[in-house]
């Protein structure tokens, strides 16, 4: 690892908490090449070499074909059979799996990994006690002596929440060989146990074991998160997706760690990881915004641009631009891949390319011909991140003069004319790809070398959304006035867009549930674009999961990203909560995050809610809080003072008041507010048309009128840390008087609402 410098970075805000054993990656111990060769009558080992060859390329169906010839020419071999059956575990494919298992009992006698991986079969389609009965037979009859058998078992115990005896067994594993996946295993109940200290030595000792092991250092990564050493956490996590990019959880793993990170000193690792963990589809990319700005303020290319914050002139972009494309490091990948990622959240760099905009802008309108090769990828990359912030940035007088010459000048050019590309990629930063052209020649226009992403986000995602709005089953009539008005408002804007839920989106995702066979009826009351319910479905396999909103189109865009994830145990409707007690339906668990402060009776609505909830059921809340809004209070003040339509253009206005408004003024604030950024959100943050606020003792209240058990916050590691060290007895993270005093202390803690779990009394 390597040595930290004195302050690499610094913290602006807590990481968020990893919860549960949702956010660590499966440990599937199964072994593929651990086969004697001569069993396979491989002598010459060329054809384990073969298989080796396509495993290290991630190449598993390869490796299927390749294992499928062998077993044509030696169509009776148990091992060979029992091969490609742990192959195709390697694709989760359990049907496949056991197929080939099964005809491997028959052609010979039972082999210790033909059970083992009958037993994996099992553990995968979370047959826990069924895969519990098989390794107990085998250590039995077969094999006491094989260490994957009591991995294995750890394993299926652990998936029964039966920790203390699941530590035994892999400690039995670990006995007869040091298995760095049992090590990771042991560590993460210790984890669990908050045994810290223990888990950590466990690791360590491991990775003395395993010193190349990325899954080690994966875990210490969590752990150092837990330990909040933050230093320890993101090294090692850099180590990991650096070595293992394509891996969803050790990229997942690392945009958590660093999601608040502000680095204060250039980091070449952590600019790779970053750059790396981008381009993982299952990254959620907001949650590397901080990381990504501190590191590209830092960049030998960017250094010190920045920090001139809102003193940053359109002389100064022009002569910086200049002078990166003279030295040919204009395009660096990691600044492109941040515009097309992220939806940016931070006033200077949003400054600094509004300015660029209006350089491109001007010199389009100017000579269109100056705009060569290097810019049209920074044109189709800024037009990326225009897109996803819905075109928040100012448009001045002067750009809107040049985007009305562009526009007049590109209806009277054809597509093969040498100026066309310049002048539509730069409009694209400005609105949407047809607006500026027919739509029909948009879309043809779907494998241009720059304008594919663009028509793709831009056209046939929206296409999708919108036939799929009409397969969507309206469940309840929408009559309450408030509620129109709200449902009018997410169809102009759906909310909030997002590209990933930071969740890998495999269906065989392995969890801790208690009982497998027990179907969990979840209800997601306001689901928005359809994140949370992704991830509450991604929560457990056996959850089935009712998502609905008021806007179609809102539910239209989750129904997609749903169908792109290949999840089947998600079923969206429009509906009205306050109309819901007319489904006939109750669940285990609902969640209504940022919901019923948007009605006009928010107990009502709750009430409906709880109508709906089985006995001892839990819910889980989200409503604003009066001390962490003051900021939002004050922005919606002077947009009700000065009368401000919920338009976009209203809403750039707003943003570009409140960039120059003086130090110290309360709307100021706005600015560290990640809603601010883009137009849906900023629309919700200060526009809503409907808001209710409470105070802790009124939070209090609205749980023992309604005979809620209070369970506890949702909050960050940093924030739990920091009450816990004021508070430290058991009972007092349930003590909401106590929680006042230190939401008085600390007014921020809930700046993103009162997010609380609370249980059904009786």
């Amino acid at each position: 690892m390597a040595k930290a410098a004195t302050k690499p970075v610094k913290r602006s805000e807590p990481a968020r908490q990893i919860t549960s054993a949702h956010d660590f990656p499966p440990a599937l111990p199964i072994d593929i090449i651990d086969v004697d060769p001569a069993a396979l009558e491989d002598h010459d080992k060329s054809f384990l070499n073969a298989i080796v060859a396509f495993m290290q390329k991630k190449d598993v169906d390869g490796a299927i074909a390749h294992a499928q010839n062998r077993a044509d020419l030696f169509p009776k071999n148990p091992t060979l059979v029992n091969l490609i059956a742990a192959l195709y575990l390697q694709k989760r494919d359990t049907d496949q799996a056991e197929k080939y298992l099964l005809k491997a009992s028959r052609l010979g006698p039972q082999d210790a990994k033909i059970a083992n991986n009958l037993a994996c079969v099992h553990i995968l389609r979370r047959s826990y006690r069924t895969a519990e009965t098989i390794l107990q037979a085998g250590i039995r009859q077969a094999s006491p002596n094989f260490a994957e058998y009591y991995h294995n078992l750890g394993l299926c115990l652990l998936y029964q929440e039966k920790f203390d005896v699941a530590r035994v067994e892999l400690e039995r594993a670990l006995q007869l060989e040091p298995l760095a996946d049992t090590y990771a295993l042991i560590a993460y109940v210790e984890m669990l146990a908050t045994n810290y200290k223990i888990a950590e030595h466990t690791l360590l000792l491991g990775l003395g074991k395993h010193p190349n092991s990325t899954l080690l250092k994966y875990h210490l990564a969590i752990l150092y998160m837990f330990m909040e050493k933050w230093l320890e956490a993101m090294s090692f996590a850099q180590l990991a997706v650096r070595t293992d990019p394509v891996n969803p959880y050790y990229a997942m793993g690392y945009a958590i760690i660093c999601r608040n990170f502000n680095f204060m000193q250039y980091m070449p690792d952590h600019v790779q990881a970053v750059h790396l963990a981008l381009n993982n589809k299952a990254v959620n990319p907001s949650y590397l915004n901080l990381a990504w700005l501190s590191l590209l303020s830092l960049h030998p290319n960017w250094s010190g641009f920045f920090a001139r914050k809102f003193e940053l002139t359109t002389a100064d972009v022009e002569a910086k631009i200049a002078e990166l494309k003279a030295a040919g490091t204009y395009n660096d990948p990691f600044f492109l891949s941040g515009l097309r990622k992220i939806n940016l959240r931070g006033p200077y760099m949003e400054w600094a390319l509004t300015l660029m905009r209006g350089v491109y802008l001007k010199t389009a309108a100017q000579d269109p011909g100056m705009i060569d090769g290097q810019d049209l990828d920074m044109l189709e990359a800024l037009s990326q991140q225009c897109f996803y912030n819905e075109y928040a940035f100012y448009v001045s007088p002067d750009d809107q003069k040049n985007i009305d010459h562009l526009h007049a000048v590109l209806k009277t050019i054809k597509a093969d004319d040498p100026s066309y590309n310049a002048i539509l990629l730069t409009l694209c930063t400005c609105g949407t790809i047809d607006k500026w052209i027919n739509a029909d020649d948009a879309r043809n226009l779907k494998d241009h070398p720059r304008l594919a992403q663009i028509v793709l986000t831009q056209m046939t995602n929206r296409d999708t959304e919108l036939a799929l709005m009409k397969q969507i089953p309206q469940l309840t009539p929408i009559n309450d006035e408030i509620s129109r008005a709200v449902e009018q408002m997410y169809m102009e804007n759906p909310y909030p867009a997002w590209i990933s839920a930071n969740y890998g989106g495999d269906p065989y995702y392995l969890h801790l549930d208690p009982d497998p066979r027990k179907r969990i009826q979840v209800l997601i009351a306001g689901c928005g674009t359809g994140a949370h319910p992704v991830m509450a479905a991604l929560n457990g396999q056996n959850q089935q999961v009712l998502a609905i909103d008021l806007s179609r189109r809102s539910i239209a865009y989750g129904y997609r990203k749903v169908q792109e994830m290949g999840l089947t145990n998600i079923e969206f409707a429009q509906a009205d909560i306050l109309e819901l007690g007319s489904i006939g339906r109750k669940f285990d668990y609902i969640e209504s995050a940022g919901v019923l402060h948007h009605l006009r009776e928010p107990e009502k609505g709750l009430q409906v809610l709880l109508d709906l909830l089985k006995s001892r059921g839990c819910i889980r809340l989200g409503l604003y809080s009066e001390v962490a809004r003051k900021a939002m209070v004050a922005g919606r003040e002077y947009v009700a003072a000065h009368q401000l339509p919920s338009t976009g253009e209203a809403i750039r206005q707003f943003r570009r008041d409140v960039f120059l408004l003086p130090e110290g003024h309360p709307m100021r604030k706005l600015l560290d507010i990640g809603d601010f950024y883009s137009i849906s959100t900023c629309r919700d943050l200060v526009f809503h048309v409907q808001e209710h606020r409470y105070t802790m003792q009124q939070l209090k209240k609205l749980l023992d009128d309604h005979d809620l058990e209070f369970h506890g916050f949702y909050l960050e590691i940093h924030r739990l840390s920091e009450f816990k060290k004021r508070y430290p007895n058991q009972d007092d993270i349930k003590n909401m008087d106590i929680w006042e005093a230190f939401e008085n202390e600390f007014p921020d803690t809930f700046s993103n609402m009162y997010q609380f779990l609370a249980q059904k009394r009786g």
